[in-house]
């Protein structure tokens, strides 16, 4: 009933796994994004006192 209008609805381009590639970075800068901005936020907590000073 779909044919082919189903796949250019989705959008992958050809590619079954596309969503799962951007599922997968979209994980990957998510992680990366806590490791290095981690540091900064305890910093601005501490200023801010809602932390105890080390």
């Amino acid at each position: 009933m779909m044919g082919a209008g189903a796949t250019d609805f989705l959008g992958t381009q050809g590619d079954p796994w596309d969503t799962q590639w951007d599922m997968f970075f979209a994980l990957i800068g998510s992680i990366l994004a806590q490791l290095t901005l981690r540091r900064w936020h305890e910093r601005q907590l501490v200023s801010f006192s809602l932390l105890p000073r080390p």
